[in-house]
């Protein structure tokens, strides 16, 4: 049993904005001759009947903790039939009967809790509940189970194997807790368990708020850089995953399985089992170290912009939060061009202030630099290195 691939996916996302065409007729037409009046171009006109109306406002916090992924687990018969020379009695009626496996987190840092979705060949299980017990009929190709036994089967089968081909199912349990997923299957009559299983959970991580710097208006609309009490500032919150720069979110996959083996050449050539003399082997394996989820998909790409390598900090209390005591955070950008644009600003007004001596601030936000915590001058702007780089494991 191995490791195929894990890969994080996004529930469907509802376009809840309003066009001309969701209103009422009374509506709708009221809109028309407003737009008519408005819009005398023709091609004008035309673009605004299809605008976008009463959009949803951006939500104030964003949660980046819960990960919804599909992790995909390969299960295959050892084929390498040279090196089972000694086993001569090997045959196409084997089968792996039962497997239990388990799915073990690393990391406390993160938790399952929730399992969406099993998928086998055989069906695909919805799970509302962290355990699920299930029998699933198995099917031999894409009919229903008349035609498979009558049709899409082929090769001198007796009335009572075609009668038997309809009832084989394959037995599943499973349980969730928080640091693990655990499955069992159990094939019955003919039901091999190889092939592949998707398991469709969705994680958790220990939460950290982070604000996120919006700066607004750093140049007027000719484009030149204003001044800094012409700047708006905002904080957003951002919930981020507790977890340290650059690492992997892993797991540990630990199976048992029974190989059924049949011995009797009969028993080999019949799809009925009742004739087969078998034997069973036991197994088990570990896997340890699966990436179920790398780095950067844990945590969003984030920007900051230093002064001679070190990061620049702004001032969030009392002015964000209203507390009386002053706290000193990173600036943090949640995208390049965001830190990029007012990394040229700051470049700006250090060039238009080579001497000035001030701190500079946004409101009662102050800006600081170092590992001291030094007041950030616009003399030392323009004397200093201004950069932005991507938050890594290193800085």
């Amino acid at each position: 049993m191995s490791f195929f691939s894990a890969v994080e996916t996004e529930g469907e996302k509802k376009d809840e904005s309003k066009t001309l065409w969701d209103l009422q007729g009374e509506g709708q037409q009221a809109l028309i001759d407003k737009l008519g009046e408005r819009y005398k171009d023709n091609d004008d006109f035309k673009e605004e009947l299809n605008n976008a109306y009463l959009e949803v406002s951006e939500k104030s916090t964003l949660d980046y903790t819960t990960k919804r992924i599909k992790i995909i687990l390969s299960v295959n018969k050892f084929r390498d039939y040279s090196k089972l020379k000694h086993l001569n009695n090997f045959s196409l009626a084997d089968r792996i009967e039962f497997l239990k496996f388990s799915l073990v987190l690393e990391d406390t840092s993160a938790k399952f809790i929730k399992w969406n979705k099993f998928e086998t060949e055989f069906a695909d299980i919805d799970i509302a509940d962290v355990t699920f017990e299930k029998n699933l009929e198995a099917t031999l190709g894409a009919g229903t189970d008349e035609t498979i036994a009558k049709g899409e089967i082929k090769g001198g089968l007796t009335k009572t194997e075609e009668q038997k081909i309809k009832y084989r199912y394959a037995v599943l349990n499973g349980r969730i807790s928080p640091d693990s997923l655990e499955v069992e299957e159990e094939g019955t009559r003919e039901i091999d368990l190889n092939g592949n299983i998707i398991l469709d959970v969705t994680i958790q991580f220990k939460r950290v708020e982070q604000s996120f710097a919006e700066f607004i208006d750093l140049r007027n609309k000719s484009g030149e850089c204003q001044a800094a009490d012409s700047v708006k500032l905002y904080f957003r919150k951002f919930i981020m995953p507790q977890i340290k720069e650059g690492q992997n979110l892993s797991a540990t996959l630990n199976y048992n399985y029974i190989y059924r083996n049949v011995k009797n050449k009969r028993g080999a050539k019949t799809f009925i089992e009742s004739d087969d003399k078998v034997k069973y082997y036991e197994g088990k394996g570990k896997t340890p170290n699966i990436v179920l989820l790398n780095s950067a998909e844990i945590k969003p790409i984030r920007f900051l912009v230093t002064c001679n390598s070190t990061p620049i900090k702004i001032s969030s209390t009392p002015a964000i939060e209203g507390g009386s005591t002053e706290n000193i955070e990173e600036l943090i950008f949640s995208s390049q061009e965001k830190a990029n644009a007012f990394c040229e600003w700051l470049k700006n007004i250090g060039q238009k202030n080579p001497t000035r001596k001030e701190v500079i601030h946004f409101g009662n936000n102050k800006l600081f630099y170092g590992e001291h915590e030094n007041e950030l001058t616009y003399k030392f702007v323009y004397e200093g290195d201004i950069k932005v780089v991507k938050i890594t494991a290193h800085l």
